[in-house]
């Protein structure tokens, strides 16, 4: 049994709110809803029981809550045994990753690395995509947090995949999808489209976006290039497209904006990504921590 799924059963026996618990473990409902049930299955114990307006732990559940958090515990505390064999090494690690995701994945993995880590000084970096791979492409940055690195065939890249994420369409308040509460591909059909000037050498989110549009038949009006992330809030109220993106932070483009999410089998990753000729050991330790909070 994988401890991650032992991590999201506690959070969810703690918060009794899917939605919540979702929330504070960065991952779409529906994807919790079915890890829980492939927990049930594995072990053969129903452990939850939930109707519409109501949750509560089946008397197994109760256990496995307790039994559970004893053997994070009891990982988390090896870990740290573990972790204090180095903590004496020393060294610097110059960190990229997207700006607006600073407090989500990012503040949970500085917190992790700093204490496992004292000696080693961290140096966060924060950036618009396509400048992020070129930094860390360049060398001047040691890693980087990128988003759809899973599938990535470069030979001078090594990514470490943590944390899967959902695909959300994001449209301005006053278009037709606002009031939908989910979406389908093929309600995109007809839809103008904002999509990055630039492409992009490490991320490949836009790869399984383009063969859903593909196989669902679904055929886009116009796309509209865009040159700063920052700016979609407004060209969504301007131009009346769309804007389909994987973030860990629903709320990144506030403003004048709605998200709702894609169908679950759209989803991407988060990677942790370095380039092979790089021999900084620190990397290797950021490694560490990240497994230690996603493992």
């Amino acid at each position: 049994m994988k401890f991650s799924l032992m991590r999201e059963f506690v959070k969810l026996a703690d918060t009794k709110n899917f939605t919540r618990a979702a929330e504070e473990l960065y991952i779409a409902q529906p994807v919790l809803s079915r890890h829980m049930a492939q927990l049930e299955e594995e072990i053969g114990v129903k452990l939850i029981r939930r109707t519409r307006n109501s949750f509560e732990l089946t008397p197994a559940g109760r256990i496995a809550q307790q039994e559970f958090q004893k053997l994070l515990d009891h990982y988390a505390n090896t870990l740290d045994a573990l972790s204090r064999l180095e903590a004496a090494q020393q060294g610097e690690l110059h960190l990229g990753f997207l700006y607006y995701d600073r407090d989500y994945y990012v503040a949970k993995i500085r917190e992790v690395m700093r204490k496992r880590y004292p000696n080693v000084k961290l140096n966060l970096h924060s950036y618009q995509p396509a400048q992020l791979e070129r930094d860390l492409l360049d060398g001047k940055i040691d890693a980087a947090m990128i988003y759809g690195a899973n599938g990535c065939e470069r030979g001078d890249i090594r990514y470490m995949p943590f944390l899967r994420i959902p695909y959300w369409l994001i449209v301005d308040h006053s278009h037709a999808l606002a009031g939908r509460d989910n979406i389908q591909i093929g309600d995109l059909d007809g839809q103008a489209l904002l999509y990055p000037r630039e492409q992009l050498e490490i991320c490949h989110c836009e790869k399984p976006l383009m063969e859903a549009f593909q196989q669902n038949g679904v055929r886009i009006a116009n796309v509209l290039p865009i040159d700063n992330f920052d700016e979609v809030s407004w060209l969504l109220g301007e131009t009346g497209a769309v804007y389909i993106s994987p973030m860990a932070n629903p709320t990144a483009y506030a403003g004048d904006t709605t998200c709702i999410p894609m169908p679950e089998m759209l989803q991407s990753d988060i990677s942790l990504v370095w380039r092979a000729d790089r021999n900084n050991p620190a990397v290797h330790m950021l490694c560490s921590a990240i497994k230690a909070c996603y493992s």
